[in-house]
């Protein structure tokens, strides 16, 4: 049954660039966050956000109707404003680049909103939504505003420095705020092109990754080499710390130019690194690890030194961070460790599905609304949770074979195909919001299996053999297994209490250091001996808690890997549809879908065929 109107219902958008989002506000509390890559199973996806939309407001038990605000995630005009100026700029050496730009948004994309809508692929929709605006109208945010929004309104500090880093917004690619209670006041920008998520990217990319989508390659990469190319990333992005004053960040365009084509960029490149652009899909050498070490070596110190600076000037104990930036975990904990703040909160959807929700919040508080009803302990947790009926509607229809158990069987036998070594497919509860599974649409397996990361990657995610996974842990266990601080949203680092660093082989192969005995945890743990972990209480009320008590019960372990519910290039699952094709087309050996058990011989033929058909682009 759908809710009345009560009072306030704002909808947060991002769309148009990457990660588009759509979020419900409902009278100052989150009731709904979808990404449309989700529901279009298009990875990144930055197209109009229509199914994401309809599915927030139907988990949200609201209509189109209700909506009483609309708002969006940054300022189209001004981001137009600085495309034109930067590539005008440095004739003709970004003609090519103004050119195409210019032609891009004189083409539509000047009327954003309506150029972005007009491709929405539904007709009644598009009415539906036009009938809102016309009612309400459209506000927009500043792009940083949003991202800093979002991580100092859910951080649930009501006073906190916030550090947003990313590629740019409207200008702005590095901006620190002056965050208390409902007041955002801006202190410090650095604007594009100097800017950490440009070059990071621009590195991406030389590495042989998709930038914008594979800089987390690159961190997992970085522990494989040594930081021997440091200087010449200097060279490149140039960064003087100053003392008792904010330090000075320079892009050194005549090496690398965001406005000029990538081919340009990578020949610079080539010529300062003296070596070859990587080739997608190559054999990674050691000078490409080197690389992404250096990259992450000299990462770590920017952020750093601007969350230092900080503090030092604007005398706070609560440190917030938003962008994509955000999402380097290794960076994350450098800060949490050496800049001295009391308290790190980092935003979970640090990038720019996150930035709808910040969006959404920095309206509500700007209208004078009080925002503490908003800070409480943040649950990413915001998509559909789907009944066991409609769980079995999808089983039939797919005429597949399944084993119905009852909660306390369900967690006993899954708990028994874990200690067997065996590979889960686990889809429980709410769908997670933002880039990790949580618990609710994952891959488990056993984390002590010295085979397993291998397994894992090649026969099942069908991706590098280099890319670690992450553990899940009982919170009440963290302090037993690792160093450092817990958190629940695997938006950081810690160190393996029981790593034994690998003797570093003098021929650079990376499955030789894959198999050097690190830790017991051997399966989570990186070769820096970090690993990316998630903790959850019991109390939690989620199924992966009581698993993780099953599991800890039979093997002494209170650990699990946890991977998204996904192969390569494809989003994470969401309905229960997507999880029995992804299922179908990888090497999980059991699915756990709601209070049903299926196992490989159990899909039928349908469905085996179907799943074969779907492709997704490498990432």
């Amino acid at each position: 049954m759908v809710k009345p109107l009560e009072c306030s219902v704002i909808l947060g958008l991002s769309f148009g660039y990457h990660d588009s989002a759509a979020v419900i506000l409902h009278n100052g509390k989150l009731s709904a966050a979808v990404q449309e890559e989700r529901l279009s199973r298009k990875k990144g996806d930055s197209g109009f956000p229509y199914l994401a939309i309809e599915e927030a407001l139907r988990v949200s038990e609201l209509t189109m109707e209700s909506v009483t605000e609309i708002v969006f995630y940054e300022k189209p005009y001004r981001k137009f404003e600085r495309i034109m100026r930067n590539s005008s700029q440095r004739f003709p050496t970004r003609f090519k680049f103004f050119r195409n730009s210019f032609e891009e948004w004189l083409s539509g994309k000047l009327d954003f909103f309506e150029y972005e809508l007009s491709k929405v692929p539904k007709a009644d929709f598009i009415t539906r939504f036009k009938q809102v605006v016309s009612r309400v109208g459209v506000k927009y945010s500043h792009h940083h505003l949003s991202h800093a929004a979002s991580a100092a309104f859910l951080s649930g500090f009501r006073d906190s420095i916030v550090l947003v880093a990313d590629a740019v917004g409207e200008n702005e690619s590095l901006t620190i705020w002056d965050h208390h209670g409902s007041d955002l006041i801006l202190k410090k920008s650095y604007n594009f092109p100097n800017s950490i998520g440009v070059f990071y990217s621009a590195i991406t990319d030389f590495i042989g990754f998709k930038p914008n989508s594979g800089e987390y390659k690159v961190m997992g990469l970085a522990p494989y080499g040594e930081p021997m190319y440091y200087d010449r990333l200097k060279d490149i992005f140039l960064f003087e710390k100053i003392e008792y004053g904010w330090p000075k960040i320079l892009l050194n365009l005549e090496i690398l130019d965001p406005c000029q084509t990538i081919t340009k960029n990578r020949e610079r490149l080539s010529e300062h690194f003296g070596l070859k652009p990587r080739t997608a899909e190559s054999k990674i050498q050691k000078e490409y690890a080197d690389i992404a070490a250096s990259l992450q070596f000299l990462t770590n110190e920017v952020l750093l030194e601007l969350a230092t600076s900080a503090k030092q000037i604007l005398e706070k104990d609560n440190l917030t961070i938003a962008g994509g930036v955000g999402l380097n975990c290794v960076a994350n904990e450098h800060i949490r460790l050496h800049s001295g703040f009391n308290s790190v909160w980092i935003q979970p959807a640090a990038g720019d599905a996150g930035a709808a929700v910040g969006a959404a919040l920095a309206l509500y508080a700007s209208s004078g609304r009080e925002i503490e009803t908003v800070t409480s302990t943040y649950d990413m947790r915001l998509g559909s949770k789907f009944t066991d009926d409609e769980i079995l509607q999808t089983l039939n229809h797919w005429n597949i074979s399944w084993q119905r158990l009852d909660d306390k069987s369900l967690i006993e036998i899954a708990a028994t195909d874990l200690e067997q070594g065996k590979v889960v497919g686990w889809f429980q509860g709410r769908a997670e919001f933002g880039p990790r599974a949580l618990g609710n649409r994952s891959i488990l397996a056993r984390p002590d299996d010295s085979e397993m990361q291998i397994r894992l990657n090649m026969k099942v995610k069908f991706r590098e053999s280099f890319r670690p996974f992450a553990p899940i842990i009982l919170q009440e266990d963290f302090d037993n297994y690792f160093y450092g601080k817990s958190d629940p949203f695997m938006i950081r680092v810690a160190k393996v209490r029981d790593f034994q660093s690998p003797e570093k082989s003098k021929e650079f192969d990376i499955r030789k250091s894959l198999a050097s005995k690190r830790s017991r945890l051997q399966a989570t743990t990186h070769l820096d001996g970090t690993a990316r972990v998630q903790s959850i209480n019991l109390s939690s009320g989620e199924r992966i808690a009581d698993l993780l008590k099953a599991f800890k019960v039979k093997t002494g372990l209170p650990v699990l890997i946890n991977t998204s519910f996904n192969t390569r290039g494809e989003p994470i699952v969401y309905s229960p549809s997507d999880a029995l094709i992804t299922f179908a087309k990888s090497e999980i050996d059991v699915l756990y879908i709601g209070c049903y058990r299926v196992e490989t011989q159990d899909l039928s033929s349908d469905i085996i065929e179907y799943s074969r058909s779907t492709q997704f682009e490498i990432d």
